[in-house]
């Protein structure tokens, strides 16, 4: 799953990869929020049918609960 949700998902989420033999590992790429911004503009102008928009303001909204990553989360999974 590829989301962005608080700490606690993302923990049980970890634990059931565990428990099934895999590896959870967190991974963020940084963008400019004007980045960001461009990009969903971008998609927005030509959406195939059945995709649903996304609106500026509901990305605003969806900003609001990602939580960033601590160094520790993005070190898990990285080791050998």
């Amino acid at each position: 799953m590829i989301a962005a949700w608080p700490r606690l998902a993302a923990a049980l989420e970890g634990l059931d990869c565990a428990l099934m033999g895999g590896t959870a590992v967190a991974m963020m790429l940084r963008h400019r929020h004007s980045v960001l911004q461009d990009r969903l503009a971008a998609r927005n102008r030509d959406l195939p049918p059945g995709t649903f928009r996304i609106t500026a303001a509901e990305m605003e909204e969806f900003a609001s609960f990602f939580e960033r990553p601590t160094p520790e989360e993005l070190a898990l999974g990285t080791e050998d």
